[in-house]
């Protein structure tokens, strides 16, 4: 099994047991009238987004290494379930890291999409955690690492994140660039301009 095959593999694993942990949940709830409401093994949102980063950061790696070495720069061909599996961590991504923070009406919400791949077991879970884990600096953490992905050499899962949350990080480096809010507070980043120049005169 390649490297970028088990990289996968363990993704897949991750997101399962996201799925299989609500299942769990629903079966005791029919069990029992009450439930503990504290679950010391529940991973919260911010777990569960760097988790999601760490994971597609490492599939890149893999990809992008090993096309570097076979075919110089070409395009890492995934299958459709392991295209699956890319797609909803870089789902469950967007949910966590940026859509919370973005200005009222931008973006279009995941449960808007048409090509959503996340199931709804799993997007019901994330949901819930969206409300309950806003930090200040988020935002700009979540963005700062899916661009770093998109710019180390070789093309591994980038085409996919050009595909499938291109707009996400469009939306997220103007809510850092420009948002009055954030000009208010203090937490606006003149840094962010050019790297969102770069990415539309790219990507565009």
């Amino acid at each position: 099994m390649s490297s970028t095959r088990q990289a996968v593999v363990e993704a897949g694993h991750f997101l399962k047991g996201l799925s299989d942990y609500d299942d769990e949940r629903q079966k005791l709830r029919e069990q029992a009238d009450e439930l503990n409401s504290r679950d010391e093994n529940r991973p919260d949102g911010s777990k569960i987004l760097a988790t999601s980063l760490k994971l597609l950061t490492h599939i890149h790696a893999c990809a992008a290494s090993e096309t570097l070495q076979r075919n110089g720069n070409a395009q890492m061909v995934f299958d459709i379930p392991s295209r699956g599996v890319i797609c909803q961590l870089l789902e469950i991504v967007v949910l966590l890291g940026i859509q919370p923070y973005l200005s009222p009406g931008m973006g279009v919400h995941l449960h808007q999409r048409l090509r959503l791949q996340i199931p709804p077991s799993i997007l019901e879970r994330i949901g819930a955690e969206v409300h309950s884990n806003v930090a200040g600096h988020q935002l700009a953490n979540t963005v700062k690492l899916l661009l770093d992905v998109i710019e180390l050499p070789g093309k591994g899962i980038e085409p996919i994140m050009r595909d499938h949350v291109w707009p996400d990080l469009v939306y997220g480096l103007t809510e850092l660039s420009y948002s009055p809010v954030r000009s208010s507070n203090g937490t606006r980043s003149q840094s962010c301009v050019p790297r969102l120049k770069k990415l539309l005169n790219e990507y565009a």
